[in-house]
């Protein structure tokens, strides 16, 4: 019989909270932003991101910066501050051992959450990986879980992962 674990991402197995605010800082030295900018992105970008947030800032305080790459040193500096707790790696290796199946469904921007899942590690050790951003649904909507129920299968492992 097979068993099947899914998490989430962001709060659960990795610290974003952390990570924004270490992004937020970055963001704004490497860019010379106001300290009125870091107030707005620390208010706007506390529960998600995406790159449309990165447009209204850059509209919301006329910015010479591009949207575009905003958002790039964004995702860069996220994936950069971004942890997760050893035990949480531990534990994941310790399910993976005792032959779960393991998956994370997460709400966010795809290339973000990429990002988190390469640099945490995490990625190493799921099977599947089912994005909201990619697919413009969010839990709890069930089609979420279903796809990444779909991507943990072995044969869709290697193209979806």
């Amino acid at each position: 019989m097979s068993r099947l674990a899914l998490f989430d991402l962001d709060g659960t197995l990795a610290d974003r909270q952390s990570a924004l605010s270490d992004a937020v800082t970055g963001l704004c030295q490497t860019y010379a932003l106001a300290p009125d900018t870091d107030r707005w992105l620390r208010t706007e970008l506390v529960d998600r991101a995406n790159a449309g947030d990165f447009a209204r800032l850059r509209d919301t305080f006329d910015l010479e910066a591009s949207a575009a790459d905003l958002w790039r040193e964004y995702v860069a500096l996220m994936s950069a501050a971004v942890t997760c707790r050893p035990e949480v790696l531990e534990g994941l290796a310790r399910l993976r051992a005792a032959a779960w199946t393991i998956g994370i469904i997460t709400n966010g921007a795809g290339d973000i959450q990429r990002a988190k899942l390469a640099r945490t590690g995490l990625a190493d050790l799921v099977d599947g990986v089912a994005v909201s951003g990619d697919l413009e649904i969010r839990k709890p909507d069930v089609r979420l879980f279903e796809l990444a129920a779909a991507r943990c299968a072995p044969a869709s492992r290697t193209a979806a992962g």
